[in-house]
């Protein structure tokens, strides 16, 4: 039986859909709906709508904190909550952080913040540590980025020679975005050509992004046109589904328009859809998601975005670029034969 359930958000500066308090609880939400048992979700919701019947669009914190309550009153696990670079919240940051003295004693949930050192930050949640429910992460970007990248050039002995310039590049150019190192380090392994690979290193994420696409179009392993036929259709379900989908359900998915109607026939097992998409998707739980918010967000960008220039490259990266109303459209499509 499963003994607790694990929510979490990236908060992000700059988009209104991660940078604000009442967008980390509607994403909380959204992400109980998912788990929820169905009898206590429709509980919840009928007596938010009964609540809020007169409201003709629900972005106001206290009233979504409110539902967020409710909710997780009746779920019958602890849940435990992850909000990531709370300093990148810029829009009624305070007001989050002073909802954690509306947290009923009897309701079991735990909130873990992380946040660089800002002082009203560190002495507003510091009222709340008393209890254990909720924790708060000092944020040390280049130190952590540092002490993971000593661990990988440690594990693997091709990295050994170039110990010194992994450290020192890597942590410059990652600019404190951890992720933008476990790509790095993740695209060095792949590639033959270690020290060609680390003397151009990519120039932020959505470069980064862009070179791993095309390193999987071009792969020779992987890039018969049924393998990017299946990398495209994975890629933008993932992306635009409502709830988290199978590696089964993405199988069926890749092969709906093929001649067969057996999934096992293509091969889009597990281990297949990690070799198609890595490192963009991994598997939880028996579910696919992306690694990184991130990702997604490339995905979802326009051709004329790309940091590349070179035509031939842009136009086989902007192949799994996503067209939210047509992926939609082939879900709907796909789903309902």
């Amino acid at each position: 039986m499963i003994k607790h359930r694990v929510l979490h958000f990236f908060c992000k500066h700059g988009d209104p859909e991660t940078s604000t308090a009442a967008a980390i609880v509607a994403n909380l939400i959204d992400q109980l709906v998912t788990q929820c048992p169905l009898k206590p979700l429709v509980t919840a919701l009928n007596e938010a709508r009964r609540r809020y019947a007169n409201s003709t669009y629900c972005i106001d914190f206290n009233t979504l904190w409110t539902i967020f309550l409710d909710i997780i009153s009746k779920f019958p696990t602890r849940i435990i909550v992850f909000v990531d670079a709370l300093d990148e919240c810029t829009e009624n940051r305070s007001t989050f952080m002073e909802a954690f003295t509306t947290l009923p004693k009897e309701i079991d949930v735990r909130f873990c913040v992380t946040s660089r050192d800002v002082p009203h930050i560190k002495r507003a949640l510091e009222k709340h540590l008393h209890d254990g429910r909720v924790l708060k992460v000092k944020m040390q970007p280049d130190k952590d980025i540092r002490e993971y990248l000593q661990d990988c050039v440690e594990k693997h002995q091709e990295l050994h020679p170039y110990r010194e310039e992994i450290l020192e590049k890597v942590t410059h150019h990652a600019d404190g975005m951890f992720r933008y190192a476990v790509l790095l380090i993740d695209e060095l392994l792949s590639s033959p050509m270690i020290s060609a690979k680390l003397e151009s290193p990519p120039a932020g994420l959505s470069q980064m992004y862009e070179n791993i696409l095309f390193r999987l179009h071009t792969d020779p392993l992987r890039n018969k046109p049924q393998h990017q036929r299946h990398r495209k259709q994975i890629l933008q379900w993932v992306c635009v589904a409502k709830r988290p989908l199978t590696a089964e359900e993405l199988a069926w998915s890749c092969v709906a328009d093929e001649t067969s109607l057996d999934p096992k026939s293509c091969n889009i097992q597990s281990q297949k859809l990690m070799e198609l998409c890595s490192p963009l998707l991994e598997i939880l739980d028996g579910r696919v998601y992306f690694t990184h918010k991130s990702a997604k967000e490339f995905l979802l960008r326009k051709p004329a975005d790309l940091y590349t220039q070179d035509s031939n490259i842009k136009s086989q990266i902007s192949t799994y670029l996503v067209d939210s109303t047509h992926a939609h459209l082939s879900i709907a499509t796909i789903g309902s034969m």
